[in-house]
């Protein structure tokens, strides 16, 4: 599945497929209100992704800056268990290098997960996305360490809908003094949202499901 996945990204980087951005929808938004902090999850980063210089500890501490600086606290393991709903950020990498061209085809998603009841039975409560962006983007091997500013240009997107959420108590978004890094590739494709789910997040947090 991974390769399948891998092969399509790839196609679709080296078609040079055109920028579009998301609206970030007021039903995604509204999932985010009452959320104080979240538990970062970098995943997904391949061994030679990290050998070419696109590190999962770098990724981590971007991340974790950036939601710091923006006044969402970041929450340990052990504290994501006692926070209502449970919620976490995903940063997920499926990558794939064209060595004949030292170019990397990167597929990247970053949304926020957290417990929801649903609407027809309160008793059953799930782990759901409820705000998500995803993209693509081709960078060439050299050039790996600019998809970090990528990737904090997303998590600003999910620092804008927090504060939408929360009556506009976060710090304004400015990646550019936190991260010292290259600029993005022009060739980003951030896709469409993923849908926001229904119903606030339960006040109490289950056993923790393995992802």
């Amino acid at each position: 599945m991974r390769k399948a996945l891998a092969a399509l990204i790839l196609t679709m980087a080296l078609c040079g497929a055109g920028p579009a951005l998301a609206d970030v929808g007021q039903s995604a938004r509204q999932t985010l209100r009452g959320i104080k902090g979240v538990l970062v999850v970098v995943t997904g980063i391949s061994p030679e992704a990290e050998r070419d210089g696109l590190r999962k500890a770098d990724l981590q501490a971007d991340v974790e800056a950036r939601l710091r600086q923006a006044g969402i606290r970041v929450l340990s393991r052990a504290e994501r268990f006692q926070a209502p709903g449970q919620p976490h950020l995903y940063v997920r990498f499926i990558d794939q290098k064209r060595t004949d061209m030292e170019l990397y085809a990167i597929s990247i998603a970053v949304h926020l997960e957290q417990h929801v009841r649903l609407t027809r039975d309160a008793k059953v409560l799930v782990p759901a996305e409820t705000w998500g962006m995803t993209g693509v983007v081709s960078v060439g091997a050299k050039e790996l360490q600019s998809v970090r500013r990528l990737v904090v240009n997303y998590v600003d997107l999910f620092v804008e809908a927090m504060n939408a959420a929360n009556g506009g108590s976060l710090a304004p978004a400015s990646p550019a003094a936190a991260i010292p890094v290259t600029a993005a590739p022009e060739n980003e494709v951030p896709a469409a949202e993923a849908p926001g789910a229904p119903g606030e997040a339960p006040a109490e947090a289950p056993a923790d499901q393995a992802r």
